[in-house]
């Protein structure tokens, strides 16, 4: 709503923006219902409606009406973004201090159970022991704290100090272990001790009952070796006890050192992923808060919030001088935002009333537009048609003149052969001069007829192409041009040829005007002394 109010300042706003505008504000609805008086209830409560633009709204589809949804999606997505790192500050913040609760746990226990074996030793162990077991737990905490240093070290050198710790923590072990041996092979020494003594007792005893004079001597060593047989069996006994011991605690000491270095390894990492997910978070809420209230001042005195805001501005009025400010917009007061609301509608109001008088005027050019290319289509369809009609009927006439002139061919043939037949009786029954003279006049009667048959008979002479019409028996009708010297062999050839239907099978000439069925004598026949020039139709019989 204030984005709308304050962007409605611009004096070249677009009309998409405005009919935008005019659904969040309820303005750009048709319901009568909705409508109100600019300052009225019903406006004040369309106002407050949220600005959410619908699917229908006019304009949306533009891509300059796209940039505010735009603008509000990457809101939400810094938002998110923020809320994300939140959540990973708690996660690693929570299991920072678990773990560290856990290391302590864990330290406590590995000192207590030392001190446990501490006092069990103290009660059931002789003094001698006990002193070597102080010794032990002496160099336990000067070895645990030179290991702690060594492990504070490996947190900034990590591979050099592993290796370190890995040979130091050998030979460590080893010195032990060559401690513990030189110790058992002092108490095979003294035990060696005593069997020497065992053997010198045998030879004691031996010599006491050989040589009795020198019972004293044997007596008085019998007694040390006795004496050093048990201090030397003791000895052994109490060495291999200590060695077992000792060994039993080095390697307590082992398991609970690596068990320590596990739980700090993991302090470390816990601690790392504390400080990282800290790190971020703190970037993101400055990120936020960075973009919630940094604003651009352009070099017309406007102040915009956003940089969607800042590129929206500079498509729509080409400004590009500006300069980043901390300042504020100021918020609308209610009478400000009364009189936007006014100035909005009016505007949204005119706007309407352009496009609505734009899209009448679009449809009546398109009408007109239709109707023309209507007119136009009837015009082109009606010329076809009379050229069609044209072609028919000179087609038709062509055809008349045509069945005309064979119709006069085939009277003339007849005339002419009925005028033969009766020179040829006359001349059989041999007629008196005075018949002679009849038949003059009957043949000048015959001259007088008129010229254009004279010429019609004569015309074939001169003749030098043949037209003919050939219609087979089924139904198929061809026309031909051929040389008046042609046969009529030729003509059945290219029936043969153009008509597929026809194949290899007898075919059979005949004329309805005269009536005649041409023989194979005629194929032989050139086409003028048959007759069929200049024009002619053939009936072909196939099979």
């Amino acid at each position: 709503m204030d984005w709308i109010l304050a962007h409605s300042e611009d004096p070249d706003i677009d009309e998409p923006y405005t009919e935008a505008a005019g659904y969040v504000l309820g303005a750009g609805s048709n319901d009568k219902n909705n409508e109100s008086e600019p300052g009225s209830e019903n406006s004040l409560s369309q106002s407050t409606e949220p600005d959410v633009i619908p699917e229908n709204a006019p304009g949306i589809e533009d891509e300059e009406g796209k940039v505010e949804l735009t603008r509000c999606l990457e809101l939400s997505y810094k938002r998110l973004f923020f809320l994300f790192h939140l959540f990973l500050f708690s996660f690693s913040f929570f299991f920072f201090f678990f773990f560290l609760l856990f290391l302590l746990f864990s330290s406590f226990f590995s000192f207590f159970f030392f001190f446990f074996f501490f006092l069990l030793f103290l009660l059931f162990s002789s003094f001698f022991f006990f002193f070597f077991f102080l010794l032990f737990l002496f160099f336990f905490f000067f070895s645990s704290f030179f290991f702690l240093l060594f492990l504070f070290l490996l947190s900034f050198l990590f591979l050099l100090s592993f290796l370190f710790f890995f040979f130091f923590f050998f030979f460590f072990f080893l010195f032990f272990f060559l401690f513990s041996f030189f110790l058992l092979s002092f108490s095979f020494f003294f035990s060696s001790f005593f069997f020497l003594s065992f053997l010198f007792l045998l030879f004691s005893f031996s010599s006491f009952f050989l040589f009795s004079s020198f019972f004293f001597f044997f007596l008085l060593s019998f007694s040390f070796f006795f004496f050093l047989f048990l201090f030397s069996s003791f000895f052994f006994f109490f060495l291999l006890s200590f060695s077992f011991f000792f060994f039993l605690f080095f390697f307590f000491f082992l398991f609970f050192l690596f068990l320590s270095f596990f739980f700090f390894f993991f302090f470390f990492l816990f601690l790392f992923l504390f400080l990282f997910s800290f790190f971020f978070s703190s970037l993101s809420l400055s990120l936020f808060f960075l973009f919630s209230f940094s604003h651009s001042l352009f070099s017309c005195g406007k102040l915009l919030q956003t940089d969607d805001d800042l590129n929206l501005h500079a498509s729509r009025t080409k400004h590009v001088n500006y300069e980043k400010t901390m300042e504020k917009i100021k918020e609308m007061t209610p009478e400000e935002k009364k009189e936007q609301m006014e100035r909005l509608q009016s505007l949204l109001k005119q706007k309407r009333i352009e496009r609505e008088e734009k899209e009448r005027k679009d449809h009546i050019q398109k009408e007109k537009k239709r109707r023309a290319d209507g007119k136009d289509i009837a015009l082109l369809k009606q010329m076809m048609q009379e050229k069609e009609m044209l072609k028919l009927a000179e087609q038709r006439k062509k055809d008349r003149l045509e069945d005309k002139l064979a119709r006069q061919r085939v009277l003339e043939n007849i005339k002419r052969d009925r005028l033969e037949k009766e020179e040829a009786n006359r001349r059989a029954k041999g007629l008196s001069p005075s018949d002679e003279s009849v038949a003059l006049n009957s043949n000048a009667t015959t001259a007088q007829q008129p010229a254009a048959t004279r010429t019609v008979s004569a015309s074939p002479k001169d003749n030098t192409e043949c037209k003919l019409m050939l219609r087979l028996s089924n139904g198929i009708n061809l026309k031909a041009t051929f040389s008046s010297k042609e046969t009529l062999a030729a003509v059945r050839v290219y029936v043969m040829v153009n008509c597929k239907q026809v194949g290899d099978a007898p075919l059979s000439f005949s004329t309805a005007y005269p009536k005649r069925k041409y023989t194979e004598e005629d194929m032989q026949l050139p086409l003028n002394e048959l007759g069929l020039v200049p024009t002619a139709v053939l009936n072909i019989t196939v099979g």
